[in-house]
């Protein structure tokens, strides 16, 4: 089944309390099926999983508006 899509992004997040305050917006998000932040990584890594409608673009939008700053990683 190839309708899903991986996105990961380098992000700013830097504590648990800033992905408490983020959470609800990918959660509520029915395009995503999972996400992740790697906290330990240098690079703040964001994974997310979820169908084709999503994008890097539009996840990044998203988080700018609140606040946070994210950025497409190269493969």
């Amino acid at each position: 089944m190839e309708n899903k899509n991986v996105i990961v992004l380098k992000t700013d997040i830097q504590s648990e309390q800033i992905l408490r305050l983020i959470s609800p917006l990918f959660d509520a998000h029915s395009a995503i099926l999972k996400w992740s932040v790697d906290l330990e990584d240098c690079d703040k890594v964001l994974r997310v999983e979820g169908l084709k409608t999503i994008s890097a673009d539009g996840l990044a939008k998203s988080l700018q508006i609140e606040g946070i700053a994210a950025e497409e990683l190269a493969d």
